[in-house]
């Protein structure tokens, strides 16, 4: 289990690079940067929102030991909260102005590199080729996942799997084209008014 000694942990040794102005190597931001997070909490705390039917000690037991599935969901949240607080650069649209420059004043109060950057150093790359690598390992976290719940182990309840499918999905919503978490009142504001207030018609 992720306890929050091991977490405190991390923090601070990520503050260290960044006090050294160290750029980790992108395995060595990998290691940590998905467990300081705290994604992983959050898969924890949604099983308590399910039916108690649906979801037993063992349930619990499961999720603790770290499921194959746990790793690529929290994996690929981390991912696209990074490509997200690069893409300030990729916005050209005269309308999205005021974003941009929004995103671009948390971007330069944030010290720690963001994997893009991380990886950017590591490999001479531009910012948009380091942003595709970050795509292709959240396809590869995706194939991993689609792969357990095609072929889920018989250990794993299918009620665990698809809060994991389910979380994942929502970070994917979130951060699909900005950082919609930082910035709510953009589409992501929209998005869950639909979701929660707004009535469904059924006819």
């Amino acid at each position: 289990m992720l306890h929050v000694g091991n977490v405190v942990r991390l923090y601070l040794e990520e503050e260290k690079r960044t006090d050294k102005d160290y750029v980790a190597t992108v395995e060595e931001y990998r290691q940590v940067s998905s467990l300081t997070t705290c994604y992983e909490w959050i898969a924890y705390s949604a099983l308590c929102g399910l039916c108690k039917d649906l979801v037993s000690k063992d349930a619990f037991e499961c999720l603790l030991s770290k499921p194959a599935m746990l790793i690529p969901a929290t994996d690929q949240c981390r991912l696209q909260d990074d490509i997200a607080d690069n893409m300030v650069h990729y916005l050209t649209d005269p309308s999205d102005h005021d974003l941009s420059m929004s995103m671009m004043t948390e971007d330069e109060k944030e010290k720690k590199a963001t994997l893009v950057e991380c990886y950017m150093k590591q490999y001479d790359v531009s910012q948009q080729e380091a942003t595709k690598a970050m795509d292709d390992f959240i396809e590869e976290d995706w194939m991993i996942m689609n792969e357990e719940l095609l072929n889920p182990p018989p250990n794993v309840p299918i009620q665990l799997l698809m809060v994991l499918l389910r979380f994942a999905k929502n970070m994917d919503t979130l951060y699909k084209d900005y950082d919609g978490y930082t910035h709510c009142d953009t589409n992501a504001k929209d998005t869950i008014t639909i979701l929660i207030v707004t009535p469904m018609v059924i006819s």
